[in-house]
């Protein structure tokens, strides 16, 4: 909407090795790109160091996408102080087969071992529309 400002919030993806964490990022930042929003994709190696940077992106408007291996309590907190605590944050949590550690009451949790990455990135954006982050229409293209 013309004039409206978009308020930024945080995707925190969390997975084992083999999840496919990355794709599932890339999928869902390509969607959100379309959709005309400002997306920064964060990895495992730099996720508290950039937490600072990417508040400032997230006052803009834009959405962090935080790829992290470890869901623990722990890390999520320390990122959410960093980047602010009145910062609308979403939990996405890849499980597979064998995998049991889950983060404390995540957002979304999705089974990858029985649906596909686009099917995970259609459940993580529905997500995002019904909780109001992001509008359930495509832009409109210019002729």
């Amino acid at each position: 909407m013309p004039g409206r400002r978009r308020r930024g919030f945080v995707i925190w993806v969390t997975g084992a090795s083999g999840s496919n964490r990355r794709m599932l990022v890339e999928l869902i930042a390509d969607d959100l790109r379309h959709r005309g929003y400002r997306v920064e994709v964060v990895g495992s190696e730099e996720v508290i160091e950039r937490a600072r940077a990417a508040k400032g992106l997230i006052d803009r408007g834009a959405v962090v996408i935080c790829e992290a291996p470890d869901p623990s309590a722990e890390s999520r907190r320390a990122f959410r102080e960093a980047a602010g605590r009145d910062v609308p944050f979403v939990d996405v949590h890849l499980k597979t087969g064998g995998s049991s550690k889950l983060p404390v009451r995540p957002d979304v949790t999705l089974d990858v071992a029985s649906i596909s990455a686009e099917e995970c990135r259609n459940i993580v954006l529905s997500y995002l529309i019904r909780n109001g982050l992001i509008a359930s229409a495509l832009p409109r293209e210019t002729p």
